[in-house]
């Protein structure tokens, strides 16, 4: 009741409602299943929150004296915006004998979805025996389909198998806010294995910025381990079998990649910047049944590398084509490949250096047709520091906010050899806990380890890792180390940083008490104990004239420290 309305008045009434949070669920489950017959199993678990709308209908009724004035309505429909999350979808059938282990657990908290499957699946004719003297009869190849999807980190992980006589397999999904891991090791006799990884560019659905495409259509036995964490994806697989093979790998500068038919075995490592690989393949011809369908051809072996580097406008590739067979190790970082090995067949090998056929500043193209047997190295690099082995590391910390601490650390290999395998360890003081960081860590308690896979001459890996302050504002020192060996010679550095746990805006800005303008570290950069130097006052900063104007320069500071630090973490949700 809102009492009474003079002609041509109005009024306004205000409602305020509360959308309760969505309650937080843990779901575990266990299954355990051996037997004889026909199987059919479907399974799907999601993290995600839909996108839902509420509709608000409000109705105004009302007399003229004693007389009811028709009834007016009006509505509004309201959009309740959802989250990305994680969803595993999986599912099985076939006839024959099955045995099965499995386990899949969900926490909407965290966005984390697993599942642990150990099968083993027999192809087999299957009767069943109905009323009436009537009778079911299975005949079904198995099939085992299962897809994790990540769309926090905007990537999809696939694994099928299909129209396989037996399968044996013990795999693995983990996917949550800060990774995406799958680990499978199977055995598959007559049938197709496809195997597929994608990982979406953070601005854009459609960009693809890693890719993994694999199918083995034949007799297999597949090893396949991707770990997606923070802002480097592995991939380590080892492949034997006979059969149609296609494989496709992809990053944002590096493809690697073969196709064919025959005896195949590969072994590969793919990290985001790096690639080695050891395969051997001979051609046959190749002759299959999937159900009531005979499928027979071949093709002779494809097999390629290829790298860019866009500092030095740089292209490497390598192709070898129409072989009969193919034997090769090899080794690829961005402006470096290495191969040795033998083929029968055509090759290609192509350096490029410039953009465009005015601004070469390097071409070599060499063709091979026939057998050969090959060992070339291909490397550009500029000129190294040191004229022996030798390797660097720096650190610099920043203060996120009143609680977090990010430190950037700068491994570089400033000597005259390609360094393998380093191992860099950082040791937080106490007061300050681990958080997260950009490669996947081991952790043991204030020792934060990494392994860097390779790190070509000249070449720089930076390392992000957050941590909490727990003891407020004091000095922090916060020591790092690298190891690494070349042939006989052991390589150490060590550097550390010295900072005051104290976050404060741009030292330029005129509102701020004057004391605050010289603070002796300056800004939100810290001194270091190597080469970074002090604080420097922005170009804004102008003393000849006494103007202070800083407003433009530190919205450019901030939009560059928010771009660096969206990459650092391993998730755009706050840490729980």
């Amino acid at each position: 009741m809102i009492g009474n309305l003079t002609p041509r008045a109005n009024g306004t009434i205000v409602l305020d409602v509360h959308i309760p949070k969505k309650t937080q669920m843990v779901f575990d489950e266990t299954s355990s299943v051996e037997g004889d017959g026909f199987i059919r199993m479907r399974k799907s678990l999601s993290t995600e929150e839909a996108e839902r709308s509420l509709t608000n209908r409000v109705e105004i009724r009302g007399y003229y004296e004693s007389m009811p004035i028709p009834v007016s309505s009006s509505s509004v429909v309201v959009t309740i915006l959802g989250a990305a999350g994680t969803r595993i979808t999986t599912s099985e059938h076939g006839s024959g004998h099955y045995e099965e282990e499995e386990s899949s657990r969900l926490v909407s908290k965290n966005k984390s979805v697993s599942l642990k499957k150990d099968i083993f699946a027999s192809y087999g004719r299957s009767t069943f025996q109905l009323p009436g003297k009537r009778s079911i009869d299975y005949q079904s190849l198995w099939s085992d389909r299962t897809s994790a999807a990540n769309y926090i980190r905007g990537e999809v992980v696939t694994e099928n198998y299909l129209y396989v006589h037996s399968l044996q397999k013990d795999s693995s999904f983990d996917v949550d806010m800060n990774q995406t891991v799958y680990r499978s090791d199977a055995s598959h006799d007559s049938g197709i294995a496809r195997i597929s990884y994608k990982k979406n560019a953070q601005d854009s659905s459609h960009s693809i910025k890693e890719m993994i495409d694999e199918d083995y259509h034949g007799s297999f036995k597949v090893f396949q381990s991707i770990d997606s964490y923070g802002e480097n994806v592995r991939q380590d697989r080892s492949i034997t079998g006979k059969g149609r093979v296609s494989s496709d790998k992809r990053t944002e500068s590096q493809r690697s990649f073969e196709h064919g038919s025959g005896y195949y075995s590969a072994q590969e490592s793919m990290d985001s910047s790096s690639i080695t690989k050891n395969v051997k393949m001979l051609y046959s011809p190749q002759n299959e049944i999937l159900g009531s369908m005979n499928t027979s051809g071949g093709s002779l072996w494809r097999e390629g590398m290829q790298t860019k580097d866009p500092e030095q406008e740089l292209i490497i590739s390598e192709e070898i084509r129409s072989a009969s067979y193919i034997e090769k190790e090899a080794e690829m970082d961005l402006s470096s490949l290495k191969f040795i090995g033998s083929f029968n067949g055509s090759m290609d090998t192509a350096i490029l250096q410039g953009n465009g056929p005015d601004y070469e500043k390097v071409r070599l193209d060499q063709s091979f047709v026939g057998k050969f047997n090959i060992d070339t190295a291909i490397s550009l690099h500029p000129e190294p520091v040191h004229r022996y082995v030798h390797v660097n590391i720096e650190k610099k910390a920043i203060m996120q906010d009143d609680n977090i601490v990010l430190f950037l650390i700068n491994v570089t290999n400033d000597g005259s050899r390609p360094l393998k395998k380093l191992d860099v360890s950082d040791r937080l003081p106490p007061g300050l806990s681990f958080i997260d960081s950009s490669q996947r860590p081991e952790v043991d308690g204030q020792f934060i380890n990494w392994t860097i896979s390779s790190l070509d001459i000249g070449r720089t890996m930076t390392i992000k890792l957050r941590a909490r302050v727990e003891n407020g504002r004091q000095i922090y020192d916060n020591y790092v180390s690298v190891s690494t060996g070349y042939n006989d010679t052991r390589i150490e550095a060590e550097n550390h940083t010295l900072f005051e746990a104290y976050y404060q805006p741009l030292s330029c800005c005129p509102e701020l008490p004057i004391e605050w303008n010289y603070w002796s570290s300056g800004s939100n950069a810290t001194l270091i104990n190597a080469e970074w130097g002090s604080w420097k006052p922005a170009p804004c900063f102008n003393v000849s004239t006494e103007v202070i104007d800083c407003f433009l320069e530190q919205e450019k500071y901030y939009d560059e420290l928010e771009r660096n630090l969206s990459s650092c973490c391993a998730s755009n949700y706050d840490i729980p």
